[in-house]
């Protein structure tokens, strides 16, 4: 049975990486498509009656809208959601849950795993500390130092930041991805984050900071089973549905949750999450196979409600 495929996508060059989501990134994966996808490609501006009914001729809408003006990927999910369109993203609660920070101890708990100490103004002030956006997104806005420092920046007491102890570990990142036959899943070996110049005292998408990224790290059999364990399972309790990608800092074989990304970018060339898959041997042509029949095939999965 044919199943037609609206590729829908809004231009975006702010990643930190510049992996810009425009026509010729969307074009390399219908390229990559066989069998029983018919495709159409759409860049769109607005959200409005005329879009929707546009979409809604197609069988499944494959999100590739990381925002929107005003509008973030969580409101784009609810505008598809509203307006019962299909699409291949995972729900906007899970979306929600994923971009809260503040559910970091939940999902690490849940997911087997520690979560960096939260710090406020009555915290030691000779604690390194890491503030972040709650709801940010690309790595900007993050501030570190010591508490006294970072309170000369931001309001500490503030409910729109996230303010954590500062983890000087080693960084991973876990990928989840549906398995060969596109029906389960696979969760695909750790990739290491370093930085040569700044050691464990760097953070991702950091300023003036150069990082190098290691397919095949050095890392014992057991810590690499938790770390693979943990992806997975927040990857199922938040409802990541057929993606994700899950960042780690392991100190003293203490593996910490530091963020989950339930939509993560998905250049074929600069992406994280596809050279991870590369790496294990997934080509885009195989991996864009499995996401199809998976997001085609299979329920988004629900959230398990705090």
């Amino acid at each position: 049975m044919a199943i037609n495929l609206m590729w829908a996508y809004v231009r975006s060059d702010m990643t930190p990486w510049e992996e810009s989501i425009d026509g010729n990134m969307i074009c390399k994966y219908v390229s990559l498509t066989t069998g029983r996808y018919f495709s159409d490609v759409c860049s769109f501006s607005n959200l409005n009656e005329d879009i929707a009914d546009y979409f809604k001729k197609s069988d499944f809408v494959v999100n590739f809208c990381y925002g929107l003006g005003d509008m973030n990927q969580v409101d784009v999910a609810k505008w598809f959601e509203l307006k019962k369109i299909n699409h291949t993203a995972p729900s906007s609660l899970s979306l929600a849950l994923c971009q809260d920070k503040h559910q970091i101890p939940y999902l690490a708990e849940t997911g087997g795993v520690f979560s960096p100490a939260s710090v406020g103004s009555d915290s030691p002030s000779n604690i390194k500390a890491i503030a972040k956006p709650r709801f940010g997104a690309r790595h900007r806005g993050i501030f570190t130092g010591l508490i006294d420092e970072i309170s000369n920046q931001i309001d500490i007491e503030s409910d729109e930041y996230v303010i954590q102890e500062f983890i000087d570990g080693r960084e991973f990142s876990v990928a989840v991805i549906p398995d060969s036959n596109g029906y389960g899943l696979d969760v695909l070996e750790p990739m290491e984050i370093y930085s040569d110049t700044h050691g464990v005292n760097f953070f991702m998408g950091q300023n003036g900071v150069n990082t190098e990224r290691n397919y095949c790290p050095e890392i014992g059999q057991s810590l690499k089973a938790k770390l693979l364990d943990a992806a997975l399972n927040v990857h199922k309790i938040s409802g990541c549905h057929a993606i994700s990608r899950c960042d780690f800092r392991v100190k003293e074989d203490k593996i910490y949750l530091l963020e989950v990304n339930a939509m993560p970018n998905l250049h074929p060339v600069l992406s994280l999450l596809p050279r991870i898959a590369e790496e294990c041997g997934i080509d885009n042509k195989e991996f864009i196979r499995r996401f199809l029949k998976y997001v085609t095939t299979t329920e988004k999965s629900h959230v398990i409600h705090i």
